[in-house]
């Protein structure tokens, strides 16, 4: 009878996930990253002209557009805290993983030398 669970437990669990999965087009409510973002700059500092113009975040991937032109690459995600700001969020992409921190749902900064801020479009 543990068997039988055990395996309808797994087999129910394998579907759900492959079901999940060919849905990735749908935003994931509890990932603040996903969503497009515009550089912004803070309050009596300029921004880099070395930080992406505008960012866009799917399930799967991101994309960065530099001096107008974009770069997309396949992205994984990892929350600390989804729907309490202030919080981070690392993406691990092809060239390994880059933080972003929140201080609200509308607002990050990409923890790199540059620190350039972005905002929700």
């Amino acid at each position: 009878m543990k068997k039988t669970f055990c395996v309808a437990a797994i087999v129910s669990f394998c579907i759900l996930s492959s079901c999940g999965s060919s849905q990735s087009s749908i935003p994931q409510p509890s990932n603040p990253l996903i969503g497009k973002w515009k550089v912004g700059s803070t309050e009596g500092v300029a921004t880099s002209p070395y930080c992406a113009s505008t960012i866009e975040f799917t399930a799967t991937a991101q994309t960065m557009v530099y001096a107008g032109k974009p770069a997309t690459e396949p992205a994984s995600y990892s929350a600390t805290q989804a729907g309490v700001f202030p919080t981070t969020e690392y993406v691990i992409g092809t060239g390994g993983h880059t933080t972003y921190v929140f201080s609200t749902k509308d607002k990050m900064v990409m923890d790199t030398a540059l620190l350039c801020t972005y905002v929700r479009q």
